[in-house]
C-alpha cells in the first residue's frame, strides 16, 4: 500500500518555505563587516551578540586575512544569494522526491538480534513527515543541547541578520560557507549534528511496529508523534485510527492525509479515522470519551511527551499544565494510562517507546522506569524491546543522546 503525493496544499513547497523568511534589502559589504555578529546560544539577541570581527582579532588564530575571506564568505552566501543557500537547504532536508513515498512495510528484526528493532531502516520516510512539519520540528528546542539554538533560528537569523553561526567560523567549515550546494552540504551537517530539533518517529518503524508486533486493526495513539504513526498504519492492516494531540494544525494536517488517502483511487482504502483536539488527560471529560470507546480498541501506541525534554509551541502542551514532574506523572501520564486502560479490550497491547532515563537540567529523570512503574498499576508487563536508530553524530543532542541513539518499546497487555 503506497502513500503518494497528491494534495500538494498540504505538503511545502520551495515558495511556502521561502515565505518564511523576511530577506531584507541588500546592504554593502562594508556595512555588513562592521555589524557581523556571532549566533552563540538559544535565543539570543541581535543586540546581545558579540561582533565577529571585534572576536576575531581577540584572537591569534584569525589574521587579517582570515577576517577578510571570511566576511566574504558570508556576504556572497547571506546576502548576495540567500535564496540559493536556502534552497540548498530545502532541497536537502524537506524536499519530497519519488524516493520518499512509502510503499509497503519494510521488516525490522534480524532473528539473530531478538528484542531489537532496526529503527534506521527506509529513514528516508522520515522526509515527509520533515516537509509537513518542517517549522514545528526544526524550531523545537532541547532542553539537554546545552544551550544551542534551534536550525530555524540559525537559518533565519543568518539570511535576516549580519548574523553568523559560531559553530561555521570553526577551521574545519570555514570552507563551506559558500555559494555551492555541494559544500552547503557539509556544513548543514554540522548544522544538524549541533542545534536544536524535534526527534522524528521513523514511519516505517512505526508501520513495522503496528502491523508486525501489534497486529493492530482499531488503535488508538494519544499523541500523533507529526504524523509518522498514522503514516505508518496507511501500510499496516488498520481499519480504524483514532489519533490525539494538542497541537491545532498537527491534527487539522493528519485529517487531510486521511482524506487524501482514503480518496486516492490507487489506494482504495477504507480507514476510518477520528481525531481529537486534546490533551489525552482531558479527553474523557471534554469528549465523553470513555464512553464513547470503552474496550474498544485492540491496541494503544505512542511515544509520550518526555516531560521537560523538547519544548514544544503551540496547543496545550503537558509541561506547561505540570511544570513539575511528580505533577507531570500523576496529572498527565497516570490519567492517560488510566484512559487507556478503559478503552482498551482485553487482551489488548498497551505500548510506548521511550528512554531509560535523560538528565534534565542538574538531574538525571528516569522516565522508563516510573512511567513504567506507572503502566503496571493497570496493565500486565510483557516485555521490553530496544529501538536502534540511525547512528548518531557524535555532537547529536537528541533525546537519545545517553543511550547511544536508541529507545525502548515498552509492552503490556490487558488481562481478559
Amino acid at each position: 500500500m503506497k502513500l503518494l503525493l497528491k494534495d500538494q496544499m498540504i505538503y511545502t513547497s520551495y515558495n511556502d518555505f521561502l515565505k518564511s523568511f523576511n530577506i531584507p534589502e541588500k546592504i554593502e559589504y562594508s556595512e555588513y563587516k562592521s555589524k557581523l555578529k556571532l549566533l552563540a546560544k538559544y535565543g539570543e539577541t541581535y543586540e546581545d551578540a558579540k561582533l565577529f570581527v571585534e572576536w576575531a582579532n581577540e584572537s591569534e588564530l584569525w589574521t587579517d586575512e582570515l577576517i577578510e575571506d571570511f566576511c566574504r564568505r558570508c556576504y556572497q552566501v547571506f546576502v548576495e544569494a540567500p535564496e540559493m543557500f536556502l534552497q540548498n537547504w530545502y532541497d536537502l532536508h524537506i524536499k519530497q522526491t519519488a524516493r520518499q513515498n512509502i510503499s509497503g512495510i519494510t521488516n525490522c528484526e534480524d532473528p539473530k538480534k531478538p528484542g531489537i528493532i532496526d529503527g534506521s531502516i527506509k529513514t528516508e520516510y522520515g522526509r515527509i513527515v520533515k516537509n509537513l512539519f518542517w517549522e514545528d520540528v526544526y524550531s523545537t528546542y532541547t532542553t539537554n543541547s546545552m544551550g544551542l539554538p534551534t536550525t530555524y533560528e540559525v537559518l533565519k537569523k543568518c539570511v535576516e541578520h549580519p548574523f553568523i553561526y559560531r559553530m561555521w567560523k570553526q577551521p574545519s567549515s570555514q570552507k563551506f560557507v559558500a555559494k555551492d550546494k555541494q559544500l552547503n552540504s557539509r556544513l548543514f551537517g554540522i548544522l544538524r549534528g549541533t542545534s536544536s530539533k524535534a526527534s522524528i518517529f521513523n514511519p516505517n518503524t512505526a508501520g513495522y511496529i503496528i502491523s508486525n508486533i501489534l497486529k493492530s486493526e482499531k488503535l488508538f495513539t494519544p499523541c500523533l508523534g507529526w504524523a509518522s504513526y498514522l503514516i505508518g498504519s496507511f501500510s499496516a492492516n488498520v481499519k480504524h485510527y483514532v489519533g490525539i494531540d494538542v497541537i491545532p494544525h498537527v491534527v487539522d494536517k493528519c485529517k487531510q492525509l486521511c482524506e487524501e488517502h482514503t480518496s486516492n483511487p490507487l489506494i482504495g482504502d477504507d480507514l476510518k479515522f477520528d481525531f481529537y483536539c486534546c490533551p489525552s488527560e482531558q479527553l474523557d471529560k471534554r469528549h465523553n470519551f470513555i464512553e464513547t470507546y470503552k474496550e474498544y480498541f485492540d491496541s494503544v501506541f505512542f511515544s509520550p511527551p518526555y516531560f521537560d525534554l523538547e519544548v514544544y509551541e503551540g496547543g496545550e502542551q503537558s509541561i506547561e499544565s505540570f511544570p513539575n514532574y511528580q505533577d507531570w506523572l500523576k496529572g498527565y501520564w497516570e490519567e492517560t494510562v488510566k484512559i487507556c486502560h478503559s478503552v482498551l479490550e482485553k487482551g489488548g497491547i498497551f505500548c510506548f517507546v521511550i528512554v531509560p532515563q535523560y538528565r534534565s537540567k542538574n538531574e538525571t529523570i528516569f522516565i522508563g522506569d516510573d512511567l513504567s512503574n506507572i503502566a503496571k498499576k493497570y496493565f500486565t508487563d510483557i516485555g521490553v524491546k530496544q529501538i536502534q536508530w540511525k547512528t548518531q553524530t557524535s555532537l547529536d543532542v537528541g533525546k537519545q543522546k545517553e543511550f547511544g541513539n536508541s529507545e525502548r518499546l515498552y509492552l503490556f497487555t490487558k488481562k481478559s
